[in-house]
């Protein structure tokens, strides 16, 4: 009955303004191609006496069944109707606006299994995510994270992360991080990002390039088209920066004063179980993965810069996108917490 950040709304309902008696006021249809949260609103309501009393009713896609009502304290992010989709009063007088009458909905059971199965079908690779080949196999056995290889994104925002990213080869405004982060994963940082493109950039501009994606607004999610948790491209970053300042040949030693595990092959080589988040990545749950193999499988399933863009829209936030990314942020805000310096 509330709201996750970076849920989507649905598009094409029915929203009938009922009066006291149950009368057909007006009829909307919800709209997803502003801000892709199905909106609606009713216009011009003739008000005939003051306070006048309605009630909104809604309707929702096949499958569907409308959530709990009046959850937790905050109207802005709760379901305001019953059951059967309609809204308790609401007393409204002239000049009023009210923007946070909604509803929300969930797959009833045997649909949810339907949805379930037919995501695992598409992340494993049964019915194609993407063009490419999907990876299925297992990595190459490697030593498990440790604590001291990965930094969260509170580091990295932080002074010192910011610190240690600047002062990465010796200068400021050396391009290496950058050039890497581009040719290692064209289609997340590189040529192939649009305007998530870092090629030439220096570590300057890394730096503040991360710390954007640390503070992205919902507003900011909505309007770039991206849903699931705020922090999701933040959390592969962050998992990236570790890869890079751990690997002795890449970074050098200057990660040692920070706490990081500096070594040959750096965290990169080191795996992680995705638990019950495989499907994200192509591989079967509970499989131990190499943490680059991962970065790897999001960059496979990134178009123009847009993580998880399944269909290729444009955007992240349909439904089987936002399945995904959920279960990448899970498994990339693990990794960068339980290996945290």
């Amino acid at each position: 009955g509330i709201e996750d950040e970076g849920e989507p709304g649905i598009g094409g309902q029915t929203v009938k303004l009922l009066d006291a008696d149950g009368g057909l006021v007006l009829e909307v249809t919800t709209d997803n191609s502003v801000d892709g949260m199905g909106s609606y609103e009713f216009l011009d309501v003739t008000v005939v006496e003051e306070p006048n009393s309605y009630e909104v009713q809604f309707t929702g896609p096949e499958g569907f069944a409308f959530t709990y009502q009046d959850r937790g304290d905050d109207e802005e992010v709760d379901s305001d109707v019953d059951s059967s989709g309609i809204t308790s009063e609401i007393i409204l007088k002239s000049g009023d606006v009210r923007e946070d009458v909604d509803a929300g909905i969930a797959c009833r059971p045997a649909d949810q299994a339907a949805t379930s199965v037919l995501l695992r079908q598409l992340m494993a690779g049964e019915v194609p995510l993407f063009a490419g080949d999907i990876l299925n196999e297992t990595s190459p056995s490697g030593p498990e994270l440790v604590r001291g290889q990965t930094g969260t994104i509170a580091f990295w925002k932080s002074k010192h992360g910011q610190r240690l990213i600047k002062s990465l080869n010796g200068s400021r405004k050396s391009m290496q991080l950058a050039d890497w982060l581009a040719a290692t994963f064209p289609a997340m940082y590189g040529s192939g990002a649009g305007d998530q493109d870092l090629t030439g950039k220096t570590n300057v501009e890394v730096a503040r390039h991360f710390k954007k994606l640390a503070g992205r607004k919902r507003k900011q999610a909505r309007k770039l088209g991206l849903g699931g948790p705020l922090t999701m491209d933040a959390q592969v970053m962050a998992t990236a920066l570790s890869v890079y300042v751990t690997t002795e040949g890449l970074g050098g030693r200057n990660a040692d004063k920070y706490g990081f595990l500096v070594s040959e092959p750096g965290v990169g080589a080191s795996t992680f179980d995705v638990g019950l988040n495989g499907q994200a990545f192509g591989y079967e749950d509970r499989s131990k993965v190499a943490i680059i193999d991962l970065l790897q499988a999001v960059a496979s399933r990134t178009a123009s810069g847009v993580m998880f863009d399944i269909n290729e829209d444009g955007d992240a936030k349909d439904l089987l996108d936002i399945f995904a990314r959920r279960m990448a942020h899970r498994v990339f805000s693990s990794i960068n917490a339980h290996g945290s310096v």
